[in-house]
């Protein structure tokens, strides 16, 4: 843009030997770290969406999806997880310092702009100015401004690795690096987004399809290409991690298993008599918001009245206007058929329309259970397009005959084609921003919290007791999840057979109800080996953010205590008049926010599997049940 400027050239010389591309990638690191500086600038720990605390140095806690031990579903079989390796690596990598491993964990934002713009160059080359417009769009845009802490964003970064591969599979280049590669992103891309695995895979049947209807040998081409995404698709069962795991995932995403055979829970999956959490997610899904992705009723904060965000569907559709011919058409027709699907479904299912309910209740799309999710893809398809419409727009300008004057008086000549192309793509961004405000502090601080000490202590004094067991906290729901170590006796929705549901309820209620005295024995096969209940000065109490809401509340620690809606909650002197008077419990702390009771009780490591059946009764009946389950399977 500005050239000619006595005695700078030479002295600059050597920026020319840099890679043109190195620019980009520093901008985006410039960008990202000054909106984001008053997050990564905090020394404490912080609790925020989908963050883990970093509790402890024990890998077993992070890579539970290995391993028998899974909080979600009290040591149910679970379905192994390369998501919950990160976590391990960033502690590990920060050498115990959480505060760091966080930090680390929330720079997937980051590079989900250097995987967007290394697909960009590669498969839609052209301005590296417009390029970096979509690729920030991608990462530091509406789909992550709210929930950018999330480490399930992660998964958002390999999208462009995913289509990357598969376009150049379709193009028949590096076929067996591509096809590895697609195999494993798809693997990967499954350990922490799951739920739209579906829509990615009908995304590259849309983009197989577009290819094939216009190649000209289509026999070979069909052959070739089968092949070779069969072998991806063989290589992301195999690698996801294990054989049954990514057969699952496969089948339920291209709907041949009902995704209620293998994820059941209180609240899933959907079904005619059973939609509320569907019609609770998608409760403000009006077609101006789903145009602008904006996603998620329970947790969207992003104004329903900036009309800078419909920048984002104009300039998205306005390139299939300005390119109308050869391969980049195709795809762009392909990223607009998902994005017009996916929003079709996504505004059908907030009207209830009736073909939209019968996929939501038969197909995949059962597995949408926020609407932000599939958006992720609708994102991925608005930014490529964009920066097509961006680049097409520069080359307008750049070719037109409109000509400035060019000011001789000045010290810098200015190429007046290129200053107008950079104040567009500013202008956009500007567009942007202001509607997803990366750069406020006031939403940071809604979203990244640092927790009142007596959280803290409560950690502390886990971290001083370390062990292979289980806590039940009381009150239950979110004082525990913010908490997060060791596995918690309470169940996740939608990782949980109902089983152990009906487990968990029953010990919940014969505590309530004070109908126990033996509250320990019932919390030994769970491996329960300690019972927190949190006494904090109600006056005191930490009330939240607009964004977050308190881990604790007034309505969780007064009252009579009772168990509704999964949550064990009353006034912790009655709770704990009940605990005291358990015969197999035993006081062992207590600071004035909290107090401790042990199980004598307690057995290590003991699965509770969905398939058991639990016998309530004296314990010589209990020794009879017993003898007899085991005289009955050595006849077997």
């Amino acid at each position: 843009m500005f050239k000619n400027v006595a005695g700078i050239d030479d002295r600059l010389s050597f920026l020319k030997r840099i890679p043109p591309d190195i620019y980009a990638y520093v901008g985006f690191i410039v960008v990202f770290f000054v909106a984001y500086a008053d997050v990564f600038l905090q020394q404490a720990p912080f609790w925020a969406l989908n963050l883990p605390f970093f509790p402890t140095l024990n890998s077993a806690y992070y890579t539970s999806g290995q391993l028998y031990w899974f909080h979600g579903n009290l040591g149910s079989p679970a379905q192994p997880n390369l998501a919950y390796w990160l976590p391990y690596v960033s502690i590990l990598i920060s050498f115990g310092n959480t505060a760091l491993a966080q930090k680390l964990l929330i720079l997937s934002p980051l590079f989900s702009c250097f995987t967007m713009y290394f697909f960009l160059t590669k498969h839609f080359p052209g301005s590296r100015l417009a390029n970096f417009s979509g690729a920030i769009i991608y990462g530091l845009g509406p789909a992550t401004v709210l929930d950018f802490s999330d480490f399930l964003l992660w998964g958002l970064a390999l999208i462009p690795i995913i289509f990357h591969s598969l376009l150049n599979i379709l193009k028949g280049e590096r076929q067996l690096r591509d096809i590895l590669l697609l195999g494993l992103s798809l693997s990967i891309f499954t350990s922490f987004l799951p739920q739209i695995l579906s829509l990615i895979l009908f995304l590259c049947l849309i983009f197989f399809s577009l290819n094939f209807l216009f190649v000209k040998n289509k026999i070979n081409y069909f052959k070739k290409t089968l092949v070779s995404l069969s072998l991806s698709i063989l290589f992301f069962i195999v690698s996801c991690p294990y054989l049954l795991t990514g057969t699952q995932h496969l089948m339920i995403s291209i709907g041949w298993v009902p995704p209620s055979s293998i994820i059941t829970s209180p609240a899933l999956p959907a079904t005619s008599s059973n939609p509320s959490l569907y019609f609770a997610t998608y409760a403000n899904q009006e077609i101006i918001n789903t145009i602008r992705l904006i996603g998620g009723s329970p947790g969207n904060f992003l104004s329903e009245t900036n009309m800078f965000g419909f920048v984002l569907p104009i300039f998205a559709f306005l390139s299939i206007l300005l390119v109308t011919k050869g391969k980049k058409f195709l795809n762009l027709l392909a990223l607009s058929l998902i994005s017009i699907f996916t929003i079709v479904i996504i505004y059908g299912i907030h009207l209830r329309i009736s073909w939209v309910m019968w996929l939501l209740y038969n197909t995949p799309i059962s597995l949408f259970y926020y609407p932000e999710r599939p958006l992720y893809v609708v994102t991925f398809a608005f930014s490529v397009m964009i920066s097509v419409t961006l680049d097409r727009l520069f080359n307008i300008i750049k070719n037109s005959h409109f000509n400035i004057r060019k000011y001789s008086w000045l010290p810098i000549s200015f190429d007046w084609k290129k200053l107008i192309s950079l104040l567009m793509a500013i202008l956009l961004l500007f567009s942007v921003f202001n509607f997803a405000p990366i750069f406020s502090q006031t939403s940071h601080q809604e979203r990244d919290i640092q927790l009142p000490s007596y959280y803290f202590d409560i950690q502390t004094w886990l971290n001083a007791h370390p062990g292979d067991y289980r806590v039940m906290f009381l009150p239950t729901g979110s004082f525990s999840s913010i908490l997060d170590t060791p596995d918690v006796f309470e169940y996740t929705s939608g990782y949980v057979s109902y089983a152990t549901k009906n487990y968990v309820d029953f010990v919940n209620n014969q505590l309530v109800r004070f109908e126990t005295s033996n509250l320990g024995a019932l919390l030994a096969p769970a491996s329960v080996k300690y019972i927190i209940v949190a006494t904090p000065n109600l006056n005191a109490l930490w009330k939240g953010t607009p964004a977050l809401g308190a881990p604790l509340t007034t309505a969780d620690l007064s009252g009579p205590v009772r168990y509704t809606d999964g949550k064990v909650q009353g006034d912790p002197i009655n709770i704990k008049k009940i605990l005291d008077a358990q015969r197999d419990l035993k006081s062992v702390y207590n600071n004035g926010n909290f107090s401790v009771y042990e199980n004598l009780d307690y057995f290590s490591k003991i699965s509770v599997f969905s398939s058991a059946t639990y016998v309530i009764g004296y314990k010589m009946l209990c020794l009879f049940c017993h003898i007899f389950l085991v005289l009955m399977s050595n006849l077997r």
